[in-house]
């Protein structure tokens, strides 16, 4: 049995903040306490370190198996170690696909490597029958990832991911179970299709998901705010047409425009403009916060893009 261990010095982030403390790690390797002036047998100086709960990777990519010559699981996981993760959800995208009893050779020869453990389910996500055998329980959170690797089609993707969704409503429906539906979207504009009129089903695009969380890097306060905005409760982005804000016959900086929006209750915080309608439909335009001093010629179908609760 091991001794205890003490994390000294180092900077912790967690649920309850941003601060310098120390870390007790018991001897069965769990966190038995955090604060100053702790002692234990053994200490580990970290001054200088972040201590956090391990990242978890909800998209990876491994070339297990067919091309193992750019990734394997050993690899990949190892990779995952290095940066933080303690464990990670792999996209089956494989070019080998994973429908045959040489995977489960493969995950059987992986998992009896002890460091790692690896499980997987078989099925088809666009299947119902499938999905009527998953043993999802009410409360579970379900969260729904695009097959997008960044090659194949957005809208086939997003047509996969939507199907899969209004399977996973009515089985919430049929049984009676309430459980909370995040979708992973990639073209935005499908936001619409998507949309529910539920307070327990969310939409992400990979774009948002990947800066909320450099930010939230940068300064975890804003996890705080994330999680407010996330929330049934919380406010929502929204492009709304500039025109209903400002008169745009003559340019404007972004401090009027920001007045305007909080005259309505909204937050501004950026705008899209794009003379071609497919552009827009790319989010081609899309500046978030501007200088504010800068006056800008608006056009008329440019969007303002604002916090706001309805």
């Amino acid at each position: 049995m091991m001794s205890k261990l003490l994390l000294q010095g180092g900077r912790v982030i967690d649920k309850s903040g941003d601060r310098f403390a120390d870390v007790l790690i018991d001897s069965d390797g769990r966190i038995e306490e955090i604060g100053e002036g702790l002692e234990a047998n053994k200490i580990l100086d970290v001054k200088g370190k972040i201590i956090s709960s391990g990242f978890v990777d909800l998209n990876a990519f491994i070339g297990e198996p067919g091309e193992e010559q750019s990734e394997t699981f050993i690899s990949g996981t190892r990779s995952a170690v290095k940066g933080g993760y303690t464990a990670i959800m792999t996209v089956p995208d494989s070019h080998v696909v994973n429908d045959n009893p040489n995977t489960l050779d493969l995950i059987e020869k992986l998992d009896s490597n002890k460091d790692i453990d690896i499980s997987f389910i078989n099925g088809d996500i666009k299947s119902r029958e499938f999905l009527d055998t998953l043993d999802i329980n009410d409360g579970d959170n379900v969260l729904i990832v695009s097959s997008f690797n960044g090659v194949n089609n957005i809208d086939d993707c997003d047509a996969e991911t939507l199907f899969t969704l209004i399977n996973l409503r009515d089985i919430e429906k049929k049984t009676g179970k309430n459980f909370l539906l995040t979708t992973e979207l990639i073209n935005s504009q499908n936001a619409e299709i998507f949309a529910s009129d539920s307070d327990d089903d969310y939409l992400y695009s990979e774009d948002i998901v990947q800066s909320m969380l450099v930010q939230i890097a940068e300064n975890p306060l804003l996890g705080k705010f994330f999680d407010y905005l996330s929330s049934p409760q919380g406010s929502e982005i929204y492009f709304r047409p500039i025109t209903d804000y400002v008169d745009i016959r003559e340019p404007i900086d972004f401090y009027t425009i920001c007045k305007s929006a909080g005259e309505k209750g909204e937050t501004a915080i950026g705008y899209q403009a794009s003379k071609k309608k497919k552009l827009r439909s790319l989010n081609a335009g899309v500046n978030i916060n501007p200088k504010k001093s800068e006056r800008k010629q608006y056009k008329p179908n440019d969007k303002l893009i604002v916090f706001s609760d309805n």
